[in-house]
Protein backbone atom coordinates (compact mmCIF):
# COMPACT_ATOMS: atom_id res chain seq x y z
CA UNK A 1 0.00 0.00 0.00
CA UNK A 2 1.79 3.04 -1.49
CA UNK A 3 1.92 6.31 1.23
CA UNK A 4 -0.81 8.09 -0.21
CA UNK A 5 -3.59 5.09 0.17
CA UNK A 6 -2.43 4.85 4.03
CA UNK A 7 -3.72 8.86 4.54
CA UNK A 8 -7.01 8.00 2.92
CA UNK A 9 -9.27 8.25 6.00
CA UNK A 10 -11.46 6.19 5.20
CA UNK A 11 -9.35 3.33 5.19
CA UNK A 12 -8.77 3.69 8.95
CA UNK A 13 -12.09 4.11 9.63
CA UNK A 14 -12.65 0.65 8.28
CA UNK A 15 -9.86 -0.34 10.05
CA UNK A 16 -10.81 0.90 13.77
CA UNK A 17 -14.65 -0.11 13.08
CA UNK A 18 -13.25 -3.59 11.96
CA UNK A 19 -10.73 -3.67 14.83
CA UNK A 20 -13.51 -2.83 17.41
CA UNK A 21 -16.26 -5.50 15.80
CA UNK A 22 -13.08 -8.04 16.01
CA UNK A 23 -13.02 -7.39 19.92
CA UNK A 24 -16.87 -7.75 20.53
CA UNK A 25 -16.95 -11.20 18.17
CA UNK A 26 -13.51 -12.28 20.56
CA UNK A 27 -15.18 -11.10 24.01
CA UNK A 28 -18.62 -12.76 23.23
CA UNK A 29 -16.46 -16.06 21.66
CA UNK A 30 -14.58 -16.23 25.13
CA UNK A 31 -16.73 -14.93 27.78
CA UNK A 32 -20.27 -16.40 26.42
CA UNK A 33 -19.86 -19.67 28.02
CA UNK A 34 -19.20 -17.97 31.40
CA UNK A 35 -22.11 -15.51 31.25
CA UNK A 36 -24.39 -18.25 30.36
CA UNK A 37 -23.17 -20.26 33.35
CA UNK A 38 -23.44 -17.64 35.52
CA UNK A 39 -27.17 -16.56 34.37
CA UNK A 40 -28.49 -20.26 34.55
CA UNK A 41 -26.60 -20.56 38.32
CA UNK A 42 -24.24 -23.36 37.28
CA UNK A 43 -20.64 -24.36 36.16
CA UNK A 44 -20.05 -24.71 32.76
CA UNK A 45 -20.71 -27.56 31.56
CA UNK A 46 -23.04 -29.66 29.19
CA UNK A 47 -26.46 -27.78 29.75
CA UNK A 48 -24.70 -24.41 29.66
CA UNK A 49 -22.64 -25.47 26.22
CA UNK A 50 -25.76 -26.24 24.95
CA UNK A 51 -27.43 -22.84 26.08
CA UNK A 52 -24.35 -21.39 24.69
CA UNK A 53 -25.41 -23.02 21.73
CA UNK A 54 -28.47 -20.58 21.25
CA UNK A 55 -26.66 -17.48 20.22
CA UNK A 56 -24.92 -19.07 17.47
CA UNK A 57 -27.43 -20.57 15.72
CA UNK A 58 -29.44 -16.81 15.90
CA UNK A 59 -26.40 -15.81 14.59
CA UNK A 60 -26.83 -18.59 11.48
CA UNK A 61 -30.03 -17.09 10.62
CA UNK A 62 -29.06 -13.45 10.70
CA UNK A 63 -25.78 -14.50 8.59
CA UNK A 64 -28.35 -15.36 6.09
CA UNK A 65 -30.84 -12.37 6.47
CA UNK A 66 -29.16 -9.62 6.92
CA UNK A 67 -26.44 -9.19 3.62
CA UNK A 68 -29.29 -10.82 2.14
CA UNK A 69 -31.71 -7.83 2.83
CA UNK A 70 -28.42 -5.36 2.15
CA UNK A 71 -27.73 -6.74 -0.64
CA UNK A 72 -31.81 -6.10 -2.15
CA UNK A 73 -31.57 -2.39 -0.71
CA UNK A 74 -27.83 -1.82 -2.00
CA UNK A 75 -27.94 -0.30 1.38
CA UNK A 76 -24.58 -1.14 3.49
CA UNK A 77 -23.50 1.60 5.66
CA UNK A 78 -26.92 2.38 7.42
CA UNK A 79 -27.29 -1.60 7.89
CA UNK A 80 -23.96 -2.02 9.37
CA UNK A 81 -24.62 0.92 11.79
CA UNK A 82 -27.77 -0.39 12.74
CA UNK A 83 -26.81 -3.79 12.83
CA UNK A 84 -23.35 -2.44 15.18
CA UNK A 85 -25.56 -0.66 17.41
CA UNK A 86 -28.33 -3.90 17.97
CA UNK A 87 -24.91 -5.78 18.84
CA UNK A 88 -23.95 -3.10 21.39
CA UNK A 89 -27.24 -3.00 22.80
CA UNK A 90 -27.87 -6.71 23.10
CA UNK A 91 -24.56 -6.80 24.90
CA UNK A 92 -25.27 -3.74 27.40
CA UNK A 93 -28.75 -5.29 28.21
CA UNK A 94 -27.62 -8.86 28.50
CA UNK A 95 -26.04 -7.95 32.10
CA UNK A 96 -29.11 -5.92 33.06
CA UNK A 97 -32.42 -8.53 32.81
CA UNK A 98 -33.30 -11.41 33.60
CA UNK A 99 -31.76 -14.91 32.22
CA UNK A 100 -33.98 -15.59 29.58
CA UNK A 101 -33.90 -11.83 28.36
CA UNK A 102 -30.07 -11.95 29.00
CA UNK A 103 -30.08 -15.07 26.40
CA UNK A 104 -32.40 -13.24 23.75
CA UNK A 105 -30.08 -9.83 24.31
CA UNK A 106 -27.07 -12.02 23.76
CA UNK A 107 -28.67 -13.65 20.58
CA UNK A 108 -29.03 -9.50 19.65
CA UNK A 109 -25.41 -9.17 20.20
CA UNK A 110 -24.19 -12.42 18.44
CA UNK A 111 -26.25 -11.84 15.37
CA UNK A 112 -25.02 -8.30 15.31
CA UNK A 113 -21.57 -9.11 15.33
CA UNK A 114 -21.03 -12.21 12.97
CA UNK A 115 -23.97 -10.44 10.59
CA UNK A 116 -22.43 -7.63 10.15
CA UNK A 117 -19.25 -8.89 8.51
CA UNK A 118 -20.37 -9.98 5.12
CA UNK A 119 -21.93 -6.58 4.65
CA UNK A 120 -18.73 -4.47 6.08
CA UNK A 121 -16.43 -6.62 3.86
CA UNK A 122 -18.45 -4.90 0.47
CA UNK A 123 -17.57 -1.34 2.17
CA UNK A 124 -14.00 -1.05 0.41
CA UNK A 125 -15.14 -2.33 -3.06
CA UNK A 126 -17.12 1.06 -2.89
CA UNK A 127 -14.02 3.21 -1.75
CA UNK A 128 -10.99 1.39 -3.45
CA UNK A 129 -10.22 0.03 -7.09
CA UNK A 130 -7.54 -1.63 -8.55
CA UNK A 131 -4.12 -2.39 -6.40
CA UNK A 132 -5.23 -0.15 -3.57
CA UNK A 133 -8.39 -2.10 -3.26
CA UNK A 134 -6.19 -5.22 -2.76
CA UNK A 135 -3.66 -2.91 -0.61
CA UNK A 136 -6.65 -1.62 1.66
CA UNK A 137 -8.14 -4.93 2.81
CA UNK A 138 -4.66 -6.27 3.74
CA UNK A 139 -4.54 -3.34 5.74
CA UNK A 140 -7.90 -3.22 7.38
CA UNK A 141 -7.43 -7.19 7.87
CA UNK A 142 -4.46 -5.88 9.69
CA UNK A 143 -6.70 -4.65 12.63
CA UNK A 144 -8.84 -7.80 13.03
CA UNK A 145 -6.21 -10.34 12.54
Amino acid sequence: MCIRDRRNGRVWQLALIYLTIQVAVYGLIFFLPTQVAALLGTKVGFVASVVTAIPWVAALFGTWLIPRYSDRTGERRNIAALTLLAAAVGIAVSGLVAPVLAIIALCVAAVGVIAVQPVFWTMPTQLLSGTALAAGIGFVNLFGA
